[in-house]
């Protein structure tokens, strides 16, 4: 049986604006029940689960919940968001990662709030600068109208999620004044765990290296064998070269980084999938541009002797893990 069920609703990094970072987790056993799952990142929310909605029996399977008898597609994704959505958990405060949440937080009610959970740094940052009264009305709890609840979370510290799932944030370095954050999500029944990062520079280039941090934590799991899954960004192409990453990884730096976890694990293959987030669709459409940086992964991992099982995240796939 698998410990988690995950549906990406959005994988990419821009620029085009769709399919932007969200993903859907839960428990993988038992049915939909009410607060069962939790979101990362929401740079789509309602219209992504619309659109795996429109896909012929997308529920069947159970990655979605059914759609009542008396409910359409459109009624039935709200009732994801406001009735089994337990809290949306934000990596930073980057538009891609939460442009989804401020269009659909006018559709929310105070009656049942959603919950808001990152970094004290993320949090700030988008009452800050995005639910100001200014840029986007003030929903949140803090001297707003209360649709949105804040939850601070303090770092390297497990809280629980919901009935099924706990999770633990890391801070990790994107960027010389952004502050991102990788979680460590937790199945409360069988002891497994998934990584997720949220846009994340290598620590050869950071000016505060933290990453090796959250490898430490993910090489005992491994060993453990209890580490299922590793979502982890790789922005740009081979080719990109030396121009300039804003904080982000091409394929040489993710190997790298994943070279790092091996040598920590002690053996030179990764034993669990490592899915592949945040694909910026630049110079191709998302599907050759997805393609191109798996073919860079492949290459460079053969020659540095490193076995990975890489997948691409892209809209709509749906994972036993």
């Amino acid at each position: 049986m698998s410990s988690f069920r995950l549906v990406v609703l959005g994988a990419a990094g821009g620029p085009v604006d769709r399919h932007t970072s969200a993903y859907l987790i839960r428990a993988g056993h038992g049915p939909w029940t009410r607060d069962c799952a939790l979101a990362i990142d929401a740079g789509t929310l309602v219209s992504g689960i619309k659109d795996l909605y429109s896909q012929p029996n997308a529920s069947d399977d159970g990655f979605l919940p059914p759609i009542a008898a008396d409910r359409s597609v459109h009624e039935a994704s709200w009732d994801v968001l406001e009735h089994y959505v337990s809290a949306i958990y934000l990596t930073h405060p980057h538009f891609d990662h939460i442009a989804g949440l401020v269009i659909n937080s006018a559709g929310l009610s105070n009656l049942r709030p959603m919950r808001l959970a990152g970094l004290t740094s993320t949090l700030h940052a988008l009452r800050s600068h995005v639910f100001n009264d200014v840029v986007w009305p003030n929903l949140t709890d803090d001297a707003g109208c209360g649709t949105l609840l804040l939850d601070h979370l303090a770092a390297a510290v497990e809280q629980p999620a919901n009935d099924g799932l706990a999770v633990e944030p890391f801070p990790v370095s994107h960027g010389h004044n952004t502050e991102s954050t990788a979680y460590l999500i937790r199945d409360c029944r069988s002891g497994n765990h998934m990584l997720v990062w949220g846009d994340v520079e290598p620590d050869t280039v950071a000016r505060t290296p933290r990453n090796i941090t959250v490898w430490r934590r993910a090489a005992d799991l491994l060993l453990r064998h209890s580490l299922v899954a590793v979502l982890v960004e790789c922005s740009y192409p081979h080719t990109h070269g030396a121009a300039p990453l804003f904080g982000h990884m091409s394929p040489q730096h993710l190997i790298d980084e994943l070279q790092t976890l091996a040598t920590l694990v002690g053996r030179p293959h990764i034993d669990c999938p490592v899915v592949i987030t945040h694909v910026k669709e630049r110079c191709q459409p998302g599907e050759a541009a997805r393609q191109t940086i798996k073919s860079d992964l492949e290459a460079l991992a053969k020659q540095q002797g490193l076995t990975c099982n890489f997948l691409m995240a892209h809209p709509g796939m749906c994972l036993n893990l």
